[in-house]
């Protein structure tokens, strides 16, 4: 249904509090356990009859914040290519994953990570927040000033453009 009216679902993952310590950090040893929870979620809304189904997830929401759960760039990298394998596993290998989901000028930590651990494939679709679009009332201006200086990050991570870029969040 969802796809007969050219509706895409991006499901956002969340970590359960469990799996975080006092700091709402992931714990490492937990990254294996979120893979097959988040892949678990989008295999469910596969075989659920709700006609429809997700085509990417983003394992977390800003995962360089304590405001939800904190993941350090490494952890994140392991967890981004641990939940690959777990929907390839699934038979949800066109299931897009899409991150990191921090603020443009948060970004680089993430993607020098997924590069360190050679984990392009794991990500189909990098996600940022455009907010500091919001920080003035440059407007335009002041956010394409910022695209410019992504797409240089980006570059380094994804240097022939393949992957699908999304604003998940803008002001």
């Amino acid at each position: 249904a969802a796809a007969a009216h050219n509706v895409s679902i991006l499901l956002g993952g969340v970590i359960p509090v469990n799996y975080q310590d006092e700091r709402k950090v992931l714990s490492p040893e937990r990254v294996q356990d979120v893979a097959y929870l988040l892949a678990a979620l989008v295999d469910r809304l596969r075989q659920a009859d709700y006609g429809m189904s997700a085509v990417a997830i983003e394992m977390s929401n800003e995962p360089n914040g304590h405001w939800s759960t904190y993941i350090a760039p490494a952890v994140w990298a392991k967890l981004a290519c641990a939940t690959r394998d777990a929907l390839d596993a699934k038979g949800l290998q066109h299931v897009l994953i899409s991150g990191p989901g921090t603020s443009m000028g948060s970004d680089k930590p993430y993607l020098a990570a997924l590069a360190a651990a050679n984990g392009s494939r794991c990500i189909g679709i990098l996600s940022t927040h455009s907010w500091e679009s919001t920080t003035s009332k440059a407007g335009p201006h002041e956010l394409a000033g910022m695209l410019r200086k992504y797409d240089a990050v980006r570059r380094q991570f994804d240097p022939q453009h393949e992957k699908i870029w999304i604003a998940t969040e803008t002001g």
